[in-house]
């Protein structure tokens, strides 16, 4: 079992990787904006970005990826990595 504790003292939030070193697949809980974090635990190639705002009142969750798609590519990360987080990688999962 992997687990991973992330603590963000601004916000006073913790968070949480969960996963399985096995099967190589994990899930991040009550995350927080700063994605980069699960990202260096991951790896790029095991990441797969969505987003839980489509409550009421919310943002829609394709406007939360476009503001997660700008800041990884204002913080360096190459189209095809975020192409992958995006699509990519979901689909592997799935689709085997």
């Amino acid at each position: 079992m992997l687990l991973k504790r992330f603590y963000h003292e601004g916000l006073a939030q913790a968070s949480y990787l969960v996963g399985s070193h096995a099967s190589g697949e994990a899930v991040v809980i009550d995350a927080n904006r700063d994605i980069e974090q699960y990202i260096a635990a991951a790896g790029a190639g095991k990441t797969m970005l969505v987003s839980d705002t489509g409550q009421q009142n919310n943002p829609r969750p394709v406007d939360v990826i476009k503001i997660a798609i700008k800041q990884l590519l204002e913080r360096g990360y190459d189209e095809q990595s975020i192409r992958s987080m995006v699509g990519g990688n979901a689909g592997e999962l799935l689709l085997g």
